[in-house]
């Protein structure tokens, strides 16, 4: 169901033939899926790519926009998962495996060599 559906409109535009991104002239999309890992073991994974024309997009650059209020909750989730990791300490399953805590040298190690800054 769409919210079409219900008699609800988003935005000014009207919709194609089909409904899609790939109505609007010159924008293509593409994915990829990955399944397996090249170790063999269960992945669930992908990406989607839209290229809002033709032509090299990175020697292009267009219009993008996040809002204010997505970016608000995105910095709480990042927020809320990086105290998670610091508060939690070392725990034992009820199977007896132990869950070793993150301390936050080493947390703060692990996020800059994937190029995250701490910020103040």
């Amino acid at each position: 169901m769409r919210a079409r559906d219900f008699g609800i409109t988003l935005g000014l535009g009207r919709p194609g033939p089909h409904n899609a991104i790939t109505d609007v002239p010159g924008v293509r999309v593409g994915h990829a899926t990955l399944s397996k890992h090249h170790n063999g073991k269960p992945v669930r994974t992908g990406v989607s790519v839209i290229e809002p024309r033709e032509g090299p997009a990175r020697h292009q650059p267009c219009f993008a926009n996040i809002s204010p209020l997505f970016a608000a909750a995105a910095d709480a989730v990042e927020e809320a998962i990086v105290n998670a990791i610091l508060a939690g300490r070392t725990l034992q399953t009820e199977d007896g495996r132990e869950v070793p805590g993150l301390e936050g040298s080493r947390l703060l190690k692990a996020l800059e060599q994937v190029g995250w800054k701490a910020q103040g």
